[in-house]
């Protein structure tokens, strides 16, 4: 019940501050920005590993005084993905240090939200609460926040990734002091990228050479050798390192220790195929120096099975004549071997006839049967005659795409025609006996019945829930035959009423009305309203039997100003309106959440328990 009260006495505080604020964009202000640290990320494909995670810091700087902050950062979900937050409280760097503050959302949450199939953003907003002129405004070079971000993919050899650490955009803004919103000023960009391998290193140092090997061609059994080898080292006398590798992955078979000055040095070598590592004690009796790089050892290893495996080079302990250690850098191996295999898995077109000069869709199934991501081409084909060509870009090993075709039927005489799909090979195919696919015919036929959905009209484009709202749907038949058919209105992939046309004559149309009550709908949905003629026997012409014309969203409660998101600018405006009713002169019907008439502390309160969320 404390709690209950508090927030209350919180709530109306608010109010109070709020209620003098005006909510007008401010215009670009000299000497404002907002950057990242680190700006640059840069990451080698065998330094790095997926599961590792990284921070990024959002800075300001200005001359304004600063009552909060919101960030939205974009960036490539299926390279980089946003893991948590934090509200750096415990930095006296950080912007509202020592004052009383809302994060939103409540770190860890980084209100995460996927825009599409490759980009995803994360949006976070710190501020005075109670705001100003209650508590000290920001001026000044500080810290805003810290976003943890997680590697989600490694390249091939010879590929990079990169993402952007995107800041610039109308999500990112300031709210200043007078509760005016800067969404004006210098957002500077961050920017990932992983790539490989680095350029080589230089300096004494012990390496792995080759330092990756990385081979389509190689199969269970496979040998391959390779070499310990040292560089610009000066009085070398005892060289000791332990070499370990995924025993599951590859096996060890023997050594050759290279002669160095035109001597072997003495050796003791612990070689443990099942912990999967071998250690190594070279000592020689005159010391080695060397101002290039030069081999001292050559291990073999047999592969066990496809896969991959670090050649992690550790406890290294190398030292002079005196028995003193000599400083070096230490850089580890790789090893995969990869199959390459694409197949054609399957051929499924829209529907087995058409008419002639009508387009018809096929969709092909193609799938990466191999362990490493692959880029094709697909070609279609009726009979021996070549409908498309497609490239199948970068499909991801043991995954499958579908890439859809559209047949131009016109010209083609009448008649069946046998379907069929071809991959091309990749390096090193595995397998190309299943690059290809032949399956089923297409007849391509005479034009005779056609029924269309013409319009669907929405009067509005936004409703809360609960409201109603009446859609019109008009069908037409479009052919040359009475026709009988169903009619079925969908929100999305949800059907919401569907009508039986009994005999509707050839050329005529008919509306067909319904009256909606959204309460069935939650919040933050977003529908497209499109309705749907049920197919007829022989149809002309499918394309039209759909259509696309309405829209309509259920409204997120608390998204006063209709941007389909709650944030800072939500709660200025429902305070400004507070206590306002119908007829009032600042009365604003949207913040009227559940159409009393009035704004009260139900509107308040619902904008506060909804922030950050998203249509």
């Amino acid at each position: 019940m404390r709690k209950t009260i508090t927030f209350i006495l919180i709530i109306f505080l608010s109010i109070a501050t709020l209620s003098i604020l005006t909510i007008n964009p401010s215009q670009a202000q000299e000497g404002t920005r907002i950057y990242t640290i680190p700006s640059t990320i840069i990451r080698y494909y065998n330094d790095t590993y997926v599961g590792y995670r990284f921070n990024v810091s959002f800075w300001i700087e200005t001359d304004q005084e600063v009552g909060g902050v919101q960030i939205t950062t974009i960036f490539k979900h299926n390279i980089i993905n946003v893991t948590q937050w934090w509200e750096p409280k415990w930095d006296p760097n950080y912007i509202f240090y020592g004052e009383t503050t809302s994060a939103l959302p409540y770190p860890p949450n980084p209100g995460y939200t996927q825009i599409n199939s490759t980009h995803s953003r994360s949006k976070i907003a710190v501020n005075l609460f109670p705001p100003p002129p209650t508590q000290t405004p920001f001026t000044g070079t500080g810290l805003i926040a810290i976003l943890e971000f997680e590697v989600k993919v490694i390249p091939p050899e010879n590929e990079t990734y990169k993402s952007p650490i995107s800041i610039d955009n109308p999500g990112t803004y300031i709210m200043l002091a007078d509760g005016t919103q800067l969404k004006e000023f210098t957002k500077e960009n961050g920017y990932y990228e992983i790539h490989g391998p680095p350029p080589p290193p230089t300096g004494t140092r012990i390496f792995i050479d080759p330092p990756e090997i990385i081979d389509p061609t190689m199969t269970p059994s496979s040998i391959f050798d390779i070499n310990i080898t040292i560089d610009d080292f000066l009085d070398m006398k005892v060289c000791i390192f332990n070499l370990s590798y995924d025993p599951n992955v590859i096996g060890y078979v023997t050594f050759e220790i290279f002669r160095i000055n035109g001597e072997f040095p003495t050796s003791k070598i612990i070689a443990d195929d099942e912990a999967g590592y071998v250690w190594v004690k070279l000592n020689y009796s005159t010391p080695v120096t060397t101002y290039d790089p030069l081999a001292i050892i050559q291990i073999t290893f047999h592969v066990e099975t496809y896969g991959s495996t670090p050649l992690d080079l550790h406890d290294t302990n190398i030292t002079d004549p005196t028995g003193t250690p000599i400083e070096h850098d230490v850089y580890d191996g790789f090893f995969a071997t990869l199959i390459r295999d694409v197949a054609v898995t399957d051929i499924i077109p829209s529907r087995t006839w058409t008419y002639e000069g009508t387009p018809i869709n096929i969709t092909v199934t193609v799938k990466n049967k191999g362990n490493v991501s692959e880029t094709f081409d697909l070609t279609l084909y009726y009979d021996s005659n070549i409908i498309e060509t497609k490239t199948v870009t970068d499909l991801p090993s043991g995954e499958e795409r579908n890439v859809t075709f559209t047949w131009d039927t016109t010209g083609i005489p009448e008649g069946n025609y046998t379907i069929s799909a071809e991959a091309s090979y990749v390096p090193y195919e595995f397998d190309p006996t299943d690059n290809s696919l032949t399956d089923g015919t297409i007849w391509i036929m005479e034009r005779i019945h056609d029924v269309a959905i013409i319009d669907v009209v929405v009067p509005r484009s936004w409703v809360y829930q609960g409201w109603q709202i009446n859609i019109t749907v008009t069908a037409k038949n479009q052919g040359n035959f009475t026709e009988t058919f169903d009619v079925t209105l969908y929100f999305n992939q949800t059907q919401i009423k569907t009508w039986n046309i009994i005999d509707l004559p050839a050329g005529e149309k008919i509306e067909l009305q319904i009256t909606l009550n959204t309460s069935q709908f939650q919040p933050c949905s977003n529908f497209s309203i499109w309705a749907e003629a049920s197919q007829v026997p022989y149809e002309y012409n499918l394309t039209n039997n759909i259509f696309y014309d309405g829209y309509l969203k259920i409204r997120l409660y608390g998204d006063i100003n209709g941007d389909g998101v709650i944030d800072l600018v939500d709660v200025y405006v429902v305070s400004m309106t507070f206590g306002t009713y119908e007829g009032h002169p600042n009365w604003n019907p949207d913040a009227d959440l559940n159409q009393d008439g009035q704004i009260d502390l139900f509107d308040i309160y619902m904008v506060s328990k909804n922030f950050a969320k998203e249509c």
